[in-house]
């Protein structure tokens, strides 16, 4: 049979246990050198890739950009075919063939 998890030894609640596993990580010497590794990675970058990196970031972790994000994109594509099937009733090319 598979283990079943009890509730947490010593009484402890879901956020103390979230704190604790939080506050081991931030002591793990492999956490620690990951972060400095990225950090050395991104000061690498040229300015554009790390306001490229840095507003991918900002839209892939808030909901809210992301929404605004898709619905403007959605907004273009209508408007500009909107736009382009408009333009192309009014332009009629004459026709070359007479019959």
């Amino acid at each position: 049979m598979g283990q079943v998890e009890g509730p947490p030894i010593g009484g402890e609640g879901e956020a103390e246990t979230r704190y604790r596993r939080a506050y081991e990580d931030r002591l793990n010497p492999f956490n620690e050198f990951h972060h400095r590794e990225e950090e050395q990675q991104i000061g690498k970058l040229r300015l554009h890739d790390r306001i490229a990196l840095s507003s991918g970031r900002f839209f892939l972790n808030n909901k809210w950009p992301r929404a605004f994000v898709f619905f403007y994109t959605i907004f273009l594509h209508l408007f500009i075919m909107n736009v382009l099937y408009s333009s192309s009733g009014s332009a009629t090319v004459p026709c070359a063939i007479e019959g």
